[in-house]
């Protein structure tokens, strides 16, 4: 039996990157449900009448104006929310009601403060949800792996971190901020400058740089004694480079 479920936001990530293209990977939220055969597209919700036009003709599933009509009109068990709200707490909440509901997917960023994350997980409780944010990297098994072998900074092996993000911290910035959570540790200092944040540990330093352009991208390069790890987000590929037989 295959998973009912529902998408709120058909914007970029919801479903136009790859509306026209063929891709050997799927790059949005519809197309990924609608490939994936435990997935069954049953709704969605946009606000933008154009983009439900375009969703209805591509996937034959009808779109709502409203998160409430969609709610009021279908039961689904796995819902992906992919707009960003101003006030997501209320929109959990509000999805939170729906009994059939057992899984939730928000996009980044979900909430900006302890306060919210609070209230989000006293709602899940109520209602005896799970619920989950977007940070795909962390679900790589390759990236994953790799990761995992790096070993924790230390006295002898002190790791430079630099992550290289454009537009919206919160968007892109954070994406491999999860992904290198297990580096870190008790921050020594943060310094913020004109682009970039550093974040100086006893045993590592962590910089992110913010790069000028209208356009989506991220980067991630981890240093250490013997290697250089350059995780790229176009092609998601990881490149290690030794000290011995460095390509660069």
């Amino acid at each position: 039996m295959k998973i009912k479920s529902a998408i709120i936001g058909l914007g970029n990530i919801g479903m136009g990157y790859d509306y026209d293209k063929k891709f050997k990977s799927y790059l949005t939220h519809s197309s990924s449900l609608k490939s994936h055969r435990s997935f069954e597209i049953v709704g969605a919700a946009e606000r933008n009448p154009n983009k439900r036009l375009y969703f209805e003709k591509k996937y034959k599933v009808k779109a709502y104006n409203s998160i409430d009509l969609l709610l009021k009109d279908k039961d689904f068990e796995f819902v992906i929310v992919a707009n960003n709200f101003k006030d997501n707490v209320k929109i959990f909440n509000k999805i939170a009601k729906k009994k059939s509901i057992k899984f939730i997917l928000f996009e980044k960023p979900f909430i900006k403060s302890s306060l919210e994350a609070k209230k989000v997980s006293a709602i899940a409780r109520k209602y005896n949800k799970s619920y989950s944010i977007n940070f795909q990297r962390n679900f790589n098994k390759k990236y994953k792996e790799i990761i995992g072998k790096i070993p924790l900074p230390s006295k002898k092996n002190f790791l430079n971190i630099t992550i290289f993000y454009s537009k919206n911290f919160l968007n892109n910035a954070t994406h491999y901020l999860f992904l290198i959570w297990r580096f870190l540790g008790n921050q020594s200092s943060i310094i913020k400058e004109r682009n970039s944040i550093i974040i100086k540990q006893k045993y590592s330093s962590i910089q992110l740089i913010k790069i000028d352009g209208n356009f989506s991208y991220n980067n991630l390069l981890i240093f250490n004694n013997n290697y250089k790890f350059e995780f790229t987000s176009r092609d998601e590929k990881c490149i290690i480079y030794q000290k011995q037989n460095d390509r660069l």
